[in-house]
């Protein structure tokens, strides 16, 4: 472990028991490190080699999160997540995503980003920062759904009281 890395907390850890985690990657060692990693913290991971494959998995089964090379056959990650963010949300289109890449160059951040990837992240990586930016798409997705409930509430109230 490297001076820069800190253990996993146990509130993180608790967040990752029994979250659905897509891995995309065609390199079959990386797809195998990132399973063994998640499922050492009780999440279910699926993985996929193309962005074809992942595309077709969502039609089945959603995952929490998406953690997906940028370098894929036939298909790259850039594609894949904008084909993903054009779906519905209730199809997997709102799905928090990682893009985790050989490519490190700001252009290439930038261009993960606009492709509807939440985080950057360059190969190698340090794998309690990878969990911990997992657990944290995933409470903020938790937050934003809070919020719209919240607002969706808030709005029925004033809708009743100007209906009085």
């Amino acid at each position: 472990m490297s001076d820069q890395t800190r253990p996993v907390d146990t509130k993180t850890t608790a967040m990752l028991m029994g979250l659905r985690v897509l891995v995309v990657d065609d390199d079959a060692d990386n797809g195998e490190i990132l399973s063994i990693l998640f499922t050492q913290y009780g999440s279910e991971v699926t993985r996929c080699a193309s962005a074809k494959e992942a595309i077709q998995l969502l039609r089945q089964w959603k995952p929490d999160a998406i953690i997906s090379d940028i370098c894929l056959p036939s298909k790259d990650g850039y594609e894949m997540m904008k084909e993903i963010r054009a779906l519905k949300p209730e199809q997997g289109g709102a799905i928090p995503a990682i893009a985790l890449t050989g490519y490190a160059s700001p252009e290439d951040e930038s261009r993960a980003l606009a492709a509807g990837y939440q985080v950057h992240l360059s190969k190698p990586v340090d794998f309690d920062h990878l969990v911990a930016m997992v657990a944290g798409l995933i409470v903020d997705k938790q937050e934003t759904n809070t919020v719209k409930r919240k607002s969706l509430r808030v709005g029925k109230v004033f809708r009743r009281r100007a209906a009085s």
